[in-house]
């Protein structure tokens, strides 16, 4: 769990508080997606599985995670954009000149703009059941 931790701070390299609490909170999904997975491989192992509610529900649950994870990561990517907007706005300005509307900086967040988290769009998840974990 650690080195999953250290590889996805690697990645995104948080910078305050914000960003730090969405990076723990893409840990917390990718170990939750995780067990669910291994859920999952447990039902699926059983005679007539498909036959069984807790398939439906593991299954549901992995959606919701899923949602959980990426809603994270779209979220993270976003303020990251946003503080890079931020960063080039004060170095093109100074930083004792005016600083341009925080509209502009959301527009340009929200725009086609490339990911920050270009490093981490392929985030590996551990598909490590509970039997699993050490």
């Amino acid at each position: 769990m650690e080195l999953l931790v250290q590889e996805i701070r690697d990645c995104y390299q948080p910078v305050g508080k914000l960003e730090e609490m969405l990076v723990e909170k893409i840990v917390v999904e990718n170990v939750r997606y995780a067990r669910i997975l291994g859920f999952e491989r447990q039902e699926f192992s059983r005679d007539h599985a498909f036959f069984n509610p807790a398939v439906d529900r593991v299954g549901r649950y992995a959606t919701s995670m899923n949602r959980a994870l990426s809603r994270t990561l779209e979220d993270l990517d976003r303020v990251q954009i946003a503080q890079k907007a931020r960063e080039s706005a004060e170095v093109v300005t100074g930083p004792d000149r005016e600083q341009p509307p925080a509209e502009s900086v959301n527009a340009t967040a929200s725009g086609s703009a490339p990911s920050a988290s270009g490093c981490c769009n392929e985030v590996e998840v551990s598909s490590r059941g509970p039997s699993d974990r050490s």
